[in-house]
């Protein structure tokens, strides 16, 4: 497994990612059956460093398995009736084919961040975390991310600190005055985007005139079956570009975000002290969860760890992605190609 960057994180928040490359599963985050258990990776530690493993892409599974009990199960007959029966205890619904779309699009957006390298990449929390926590396995951990405390960014609150979070983050990765930086992001209006553009537009003109950027917005949204566009702000970001400063916009969406703006799936806080430093922290995540499978049939699970859980539901699509793909390489042909040319 790669190293990570060795600048690291501008902010440590111990948001460790649970999710890690992995060989093949099948089934639901409680019934995980591996051909790999990559826990320790002493083998790999031992590898010849003139001959390391090259891995394009890999499939994610959970460190651990998230403990979630099945508290209820409905007929897809009687899923209607269960879905509106006005029970205070009821879990928000999910559905396997919103998370199975999902999947495929952070597939898909892997690939590009691994098409097209970059010198680093800004997290806004909380909108990123999800997408984020996915992408980071499958781009093998390459990118330490600025994650950057960007509640009620659209209001330009505490502008000036999160302008020198950025300018720490982006200094030492510039080099020869040039660089490119992906933000990767949720959007609803597209008012928190557009506001950390333009902060970024601001911070570019306290560099050098001849510094040049590239800065890349990885946007998620909800689109059903998409018929809605990515919102206007975002799009308006290109809007900002100079001779030495680019903004692209890469709208992706999909039908369901699962957790935007959903506290206890998301599991993370992130606010400003008194003093005007950030704060973040992980948040109880207790709660239940209904989901409705493709034949319309429901579970409902209750666990401690929601976010987690919701993290495990996305990286089993994901892996379904990117096993399925015969044009994708993962770390289970890569360890068994190994294997064989050591025997």
């Amino acid at each position: 497994m790669p190293l990570p960057d060795p600048k690291g994180p501008i902010i440590d928040l111990g948001l460790s990612n649970h999710i890690i490359p992995s060989g093949i599963h099948v089934g639901v985050p409680s019934d995980y059956i591996t051909t790999i258990m990559p826990q320790g990776l002493s083998e790999l530690d031992n590898l010849p460093k003139d001959r390391p493993l090259s891995i394009e892409i890999c499939n994610p599974m959970p460190r651990t398995y998230t403990v979630a009990v099945q508290v209820e199960g409905v007929s897809s007959g009687d899923a209607d009736k269960y879905l509106f029966s006005g029970n205070k205890k009821q879990g928000k619904l999910v559905r396997l084919q919103d998370i199975t779309e999902y999947g495929d699009l952070l597939k898909r957006a892997a690939e590009w961040l691994q098409r097209f390298p970059c010198d680093g990449v800004v997290v806004p929390l909380r909108g990123g975390i999800k997408p984020f926590t996915q992408l980071d396995v499958l781009t093998e951990f390459k990118h330490a991310p600025c994650w950057l405390p960007f509640t009620q960014g659209a209001n330009y609150l505490n502008r000036d600190q999160i302008r020198d979070i950025l300018k720490q983050y982006v200094e030492p990765r510039m080099i020869d005055g040039s660089a490119r930086f992906v933000v990767i992001d949720t959007a609803d209006s597209g008012h928190s985007s557009h506001a950390l553009a333009t902060i970024l537009k601001e911070l570019h003109s306290d560099f050098p005139s001849s510094a040049k950027w590239n800065v890349d917005f990885l946007l998620f949204f909800e689109s059903e079956e998409g018929r809605k566009p990515c919102p206007p702000l975002s799009r308006s970001i290109p809007t900002l570009n100079t001779d030495r400063l680019r903004f692209r916009v890469y709208a992706c969406g999909t039908t369901s975000l699962l957790a935007e703006d959903w506290d206890e799936a998301l599991g993370v806080k992130a606010t400003w002290d008194s003093n005007g430093k950030p704060h973040i922290a992980v948040i109880p995540s207790k709660g239940r969860i209904v989901v409705q499978s493709h034949n319309g049939s429901l579970k409902e699970y209750e666990t401690e760890r929601l976010d987690q859980f919701v993290d495990e539901l996305l990286a089993t699509e994901v892996s379904d992605a990117v096993v399925t793909d015969a044009q994708m390489k993962y770390e289970r042909d890569v360890w068994q190609n190994y294997r064989r040319e050591q025997a």
